[in-house]
């Protein structure tokens, strides 16, 4: 097998288990082919290698835009990327239409989801010169195209998708049952919604096909250009909730109400359609996640090697006390108390704290005997600046982040996070009706959905062979739900299983790192 290096990729070398996991791909004969990866395993080097050395037409899949975004740093120009209409500029805005918006200014914020040719005007650059459709077509006539999940599944669902190929690798392939939920889900504003909202699924149906003929009504009417788009994004979504039954759930929020499929998995061999074969690829998928999912039983499972130590990635599971809405006072006063004595004895180095909730995250900030050394944001919006400000500060200063939502989709690589707190099994919100709906209505998704985000978590901390992290699960409950043999240990790989150790004594703190990245202590 060439290098990837001769591939053009930018390594110079296979890692151990890559090569036979790329020739496993290639050969397999399978509907579906699942590759657990290990955080440190490569399996971006892995989906490309296996898409260099086919000859046929295949399609990259991502969960966020960041990771597709690593991906075609990582491919260079042979990788197409096509993503949404609201990710290119309507050039235009610029040219043709460019006396229909108020300024040049606001004509160069505009993106091709609020082009004009929204509502039905001609526009000259939409065979040839448009960002989006020229994006769109290079992608439909190439032979390896990168895009996310939500875009892919909506334009199989609503679009003409972006034609055949031998292969769709999915990468985050675990995320699956929760991407099929964004791309089915429907947002009405709380605005266009006057008086009392219906109260059931069949009388927002209802309620939808009464709004609809109104908007209708209106539609060809003369009226500023704002309002145009808004009439027609109204009506789309109007459309989409025709397909509203018993099987969707509704809940409201600030914003105003979302609507989603309360079991998503019917959906999931929408991936096969027009598609030869299937590859799923994820750190944490098990066979039990996709046996859960319902694709089928021609599946093939591949593991690459877990390349970390096990004594540099050890998981805590220590007596703090159940923590649920039923905490009592002295329960959380414990709870406290043992993430306090975590905290003390690392003072030297920085740490993480998993809070699952805002509430949670508050509690600790301002009772914490520690709170000085803490770094917070109050919502998603402060997160970036919060976060760097946590990496800017040493390694001696000690500081702890403390959040809800860095579980997944951040990496805090050696001195960054010499230590973890998951201070709350995260167990799916049921304040949320769409999420209890599912705890009640779909087989072991508590279960599924639970242990998903908790060995996301789990990873943070630990990026490379000569990293290191301690986590520390402070929620008795950790020990009942990750115990060997239960209905959710399935749902783990066993390199975080073997790596569990249940204690009433704080471990010892190890050495510091020496961060490899600066050759020096921080």
């Amino acid at each position: 097998m060439k290098s990837p290096d001769d591939l053009g990729l930018p390594w110079v070398d296979w890692r151990p288990g890559q090569r036979t996991a790329i020739r496993q791909v290639l050969k397999s004969k399978a509907k579906t082919v699942v590759v657990q990866a290990p955080t440190g395993s490569g399996k971006s080097a892995v989906a490309l290698g296996v898409m260099k050395l086919d000859p046929r037409r295949s399609l990259l899949l991502t969960a966020t835009k960041g990771l597709q975004d690593q991906y075609s740093q990582l491919a260079g120009p042979w990788l197409n990327d096509v993503r949404g209409m609201n990710n290119y500029a309507c050039l235009a805005a610029l040219d043709e239409f460019r006396d229909r918006y108020p300024s040049k200014a606001y004509a160069q914020r505009v993106t091709c989801d609020r082009g004009l040719c929204r509502v039905h005007l001609q526009c000259t650059l939409k065979e040839r010169g448009c960002t989006y459709f020229d994006a769109y077509r290079n992608a439909v006539g190439r032979n390896w195209v990168s895009t996310s999940y939500a875009y892919y599944f909506a334009s199989l669902l609503h679009g003409r998708g972006l034609g055949a190929a031998a292969r769709v690798i999915g990468d985050e392939g675990h995320s699956l049952e929760e991407q099929l939920a964004l791309a089915t889900q429907i947002r009405i504003p709380a605005g266009e919604v006057r008086g009392n909202a219906p109260r059931t699924i069949a009388k927002w149906r209802q309620w939808a096909e009464a709004e609809l003929g109104q908007v209708r009504k209106v539609q060809d009417a003369r009226g500023e250009l704002e309002e145009k788009l808004h009439v027609k994004s109204r009506e789309e979504r109007l459309t989409a909730m025709r397909r509203l039954d018993d099987a969707w759930a509704v809940e409201r929020t600030d914003q105003g109400y979302v609507f989603e499929p309360i079991d998503v998995r019917p959906l999931a061999p929408t991936l096969h359609k027009n598609v030869g074969q299937v590859v799923l690829m994820s750190a944490t998928i098990t066979p039990a996640t996709v046996e859960a999912l319902g694709l089928g039983a021609d599946v093939e499972y591949i593991t690459l090697p877990m390349r970390f130590p096990i004594e540099r990635r050890p998981v805590y599971l220590v007596d703090g006390g159940r923590i649920d809405y039923r905490a009592t006072p002295e329960t959380l006063a414990w709870w406290l108390t043992r993430m306090d004595q975590i905290f003390a004895a690392r003072a030297d180095r920085k740490g993480v704290v998993h809070t699952v909730s805002y509430d949670r995250m508050a509690h600790i900030a301002g009772a914490s005997e520690h709170r000085h050394r803490m770094i917070i944001c109050q919502n998603s919006r402060e997160l970036p600046a919060a976060l760097a400000k946590f990496r800017a500060m040493n390694q001696a200063s000690g500081a702890i982040f403390v959040a809800p939502n860095v579980a997944t989709g951040f990496d805090f690589p050696y001195t960054d996070c010499e230590y973890q707190v998951i201070a709350k099994v995260p167990f799916p919100n049921t304040r949320s009706a769409i999420a209890k709906a599912r705890v009640q209505q779909v087989s072991e998704y508590r279960e599924r959905a639970t242990m998903q985000t908790l060995v996301q978590a789990i990873g943070r901390g630990m990026r490379a062979a000569d990293d290191a992290c301690e986590t520390f699960i402070v929620d008795e409950h950790a020990r009942w739900f990750m115990k060997p043999g239960g209905v959710a240990s399935k749902y783990a790989p066993s390199h975080v299983l073997d790596a569990v150790v249940v204690t009433n004594r704080l471990p010892t703190p190890p050495s510091r790192l020496i961060d490899p990245r600066v050759g020096m202590e921080r």
